[in-house]
């Protein structure tokens, strides 16, 4: 994970996956779960809630 940004009740984060700069929004439920910057993750997603914003 590149970096984050706080956006009040979504959490963006800036990640890089097998060469695609990717941004994830997630429900921000507590600041204090707040990955930090360079965290290395792993990418789960649920195919049914995945959006495609152009």
């Amino acid at each position: 994970m590149r970096h984050h940004q706080l956006l009040g009740n979504v959490i963006r984060y800036h990640v890089t996956a097998q060469g695609c700069d990717l941004m994830l929004d997630l429900l921000n439920r507590s600041s204090a779960t707040l990955l930090p910057n360079g965290a290395v993750v792993d990418l789960l997603f649920n195919w049914d809630e995945l959006q495609e914003v152009a």
